[in-house]
């Protein structure tokens, strides 16, 4: 094993120059203590180590290097062109080999046709499994406080909402406090618009029974199960009121029609008696003028003058004739002046009277005339006022059942930061448990990985309380050489395996750093595995297995075929039984074929198995890969 190592190590020296020598000798290191039965360590362990030996493998069950097989197999002349000398070995002028017949079938040598083929690649990557980050958290309290109770512990499978936790915090506190006067005004908000509504919707109902309606009582029997409030009651009186002014001015007017004939008459009759003298006359002159009892006393009033003045003629006469007396006559002439003074004075109250009733029931007639105007014009306007009055209140409501209900929502989201439910924000208000209690929940499904916690200990905002990781899936984390860039990119397939699990496991490459690590000139790539099992633990280290796909080779050989001889890479070219080294420069490999990119061409015959016997038998014979120069 010591001879395989240092083989190895001795054909990795210019790939160690290139990606560092500490990185490689360590992931060559690695691989002894890996899984032995991974194809990697199969390779390096196997007893023909080759010099052009790369970490790149192929894929498992394909032909490759097929032409080259067919034509070896088909054309195999390793015992073919015997030369009939008697010796079994030979030197050629030209530094090459002979062989027998017998030797060359001794010792499997077996040549074939350089031809075309293609290459399987697969790159071996140690790798190293890790928290998958997307579902990995550090659980941090959403306020500070004191720890009242610890509900979970380490490796513990929690579900999202699991309490983990319970912390007595004064910002909680607050916040409840907040989130009651918040829940209370909106609850009174909510009152409010709702009765404000009814009110709103009732007042445009009474509005549209108006519209239809004009009878108080009618309309009053009509909404008297609305509920509306004051204005109610004031549309009702005013309704009435602007009724009871359309009846006034009915009998206002009336009364003035019913006036006005009498005292026109009244005016009439008293220009008529200025030229009547007799009562007689009078009667006559006045018989067809409806007056009332005001004619019947201007008429007994002007009789009682008419009286008076004849008893004071008669008295004057008897006088004269010295048979009255003076008493007498002055008697007579007393009750003249009073009947003429009474018929004067009646005279003129009955023209006051009658202007008087006149005027009276001319200005009740304008007055209810007024009053039914106004009455009719403030009833719409009363009506429009009400209905302004409960829109105006029914926005109102509406404004300040917004804000309450943004206010309570502000505070059930602050409770909500703080780590309270939703079911625990509902139940807040009618809840027995402290209004400082917070909970520490999980958020999601996991298993608990780490806990920094105890029981009566100050927990700051910033302070870990858990790690929750959900182990159903893990990263697997792979450092890339620079040469490993150009085989592996996205979405690529890669199998994973290690020494302890006996599965393996399949993922696609999910990350592909855009940066060099400057220390270890290595570049990140990452996938995603399942781990229902748990048996991919983070900090396993893995061996990783990236399928590259395949690729032509002009000319591809089996990787025994290539030697190194004087630390230079040879193939042996067979003619008939002469065998020549030629020096020839290696280009891409898998695990069993190399290409050749110069010192063979298509059609060459050379020795597919067998070339380390022949390197073995030019190394104890002296020569070297300078043979085939024709030095």
């Amino acid at each position: 094993m010591n001879m395989s190592v240092a083989h190895i190590l001795g054909n990795r020296r210019n790939g160690l120059r290139k990606t560092g020598s500490g990185t490689m000798l360590t992931g060559c290191c690695l691989l002894f203590f890996i899984w032995p039965g991974f194809p990697l360590l199969e390779s390096v362990l196997a007893p023909q180590a080759q010099a052009a030996d790369e970490r790149h493998d192929d894929h498992a069950g394909h032909d490759h290097g097929e032409h080259g097989e067919r034509q070896g197999h088909d054309k195999d002349e390793g015992s073919d062109d015997h030369d009939g000398h008697d010796e079994h070995t030979g030197h050629e002028q030209d530094g090459g080999i002979r062989l027998t017949p017998e030797i060359i079938e001794a010792t499997g040598i077996r040549v074939r046709v350089a031809g075309p083929g293609t290459l399987g690649k697969r790159i071996k990557l140690i790798g190293e499994i890790s928290f998958n980050e997307n579902t990995f958290a550090h659980i941090v309290p959403a306020a500070a406080g004191v720890v009242r109770e610890v509900a979970a512990d380490i490796g513990e499978r929690v579900q999202a909402g699991d309490v983990l936790a319970i912390l007595d915090s004064r910002e909680v506190g607050e916040a409840a406090l907040e989130h009651s006067d918040a829940l209370t005004a909106y609850e009174l908000a909510v009152a409010d618009f709702e009765r404000q509504k009814m009110i709103t919707a009732n007042t445009h109902k009474m509005l549209e029974i108006l519209s239809r309606e004009a009878d108080p009582q009618t309309v009053a029997d009509l909404v008297s199960g609305l509920k509306i409030g004051a204005a109610k009651a004031d549309v009702l009186d005013a309704l009435t009121t602007r009724d009871l002014a359309q009846v006034s001015v009915a009998m206002a007017e009336k009364l003035f029609n019913y006036q006005q004939p009498i005292y026109d008459n009244t005016v009439k009759m008293l220009e008529l008696l200025e030229s009547t003298s007799t009562a007689a006359e009078a009667q006559k002159t006045l018989e067809h003028l409806d007056i009332g009892v005001a004619k019947k006393e201007i008429i007994e009033a002007l009789a009682d003058v008419e009286l008076a003045r004849a008893n004071f003629k008669r008295q004057e006469q008897l006088l004269q004739q010295e048979v009255g007396s003076a008493k007498a006559m002055q008697e007579a002439r007393r009750d003249l002046d009073t009947a003429v003074s009474t018929h004067d004075a009646l005279f003129e109250q009955v023209r006051l009277d009658a202007e008087q009733v006149h005027l009276e029931a001319q200005r009740e007639y304008l007055t209810a005339k007024q009053e039914a105007i106004a009455a009719t014009i403030t009833y719409p306007a009363l009506l429009e006022q009400v209905v302004f009055d409960a829109d105006v209140a029914l926005l109102n409501a509406r404004q300040t059942h917004g804000l309450a209900e943004q206010q309570l929502k502000i505070s059930v989201d602050k409770l909500r930061v703080l780590g309270l439910s939703h079911d625990a924000v509902q139940k807040l208000a009618g809840s027995d448990q402290p209004i400082t209690y917070l909970p520490v929940t999980a958020p999601f499904d996991g298993t608990i990985t780490e806990k920094h916690i105890s029981r009566g200990e100050w927990l700051g905002e910033d302070s870990d309380a858990f790690t929750i990781a959900d182990l159903r899936t893990v990263w697997v984390n792979l450092s890339l050489t620079q040469t490993d860039l150009m085989y592996v990119h996205l979405d690529q397939p890669v199998r994973v395996a290690a020494r302890h699990v006996d599965a393996t496991a399949a993922g696609k490459v999910t990350y592909l750093s855009p940066t060099i690590d400057e220390s270890t000139r290595t570049v990140l790539a990452r996938l995603e595995i399942d781990n229902a099992s748990g048996d991919w633990r983070p900090g396993l280290f893995v061996v990783a297995e990236v399928d590259s796909g395949d690729a032509p080779a002009a000319v591809l050989v089996p990787k025994n075929a290539v030697q190194i001889l004087d630390e230079q890479a040879v193939v042996f070219i067979a003619n008939g039984q002469s065998f020549t080294p030629r020096p020839v420069t290696t280009g891409r490999s898998d695990k069993k074929y190399v290409e050749l990119l110069s010192g063979l061409s298509p059609g060459q015959r050379y020795v597919a198995e067998g070339a380390f016997q022949l390197k073995a038998k030019i190394t104890i014979s002296g020569l070297g890969s300078h043979a085939g120069h024709g030095h």
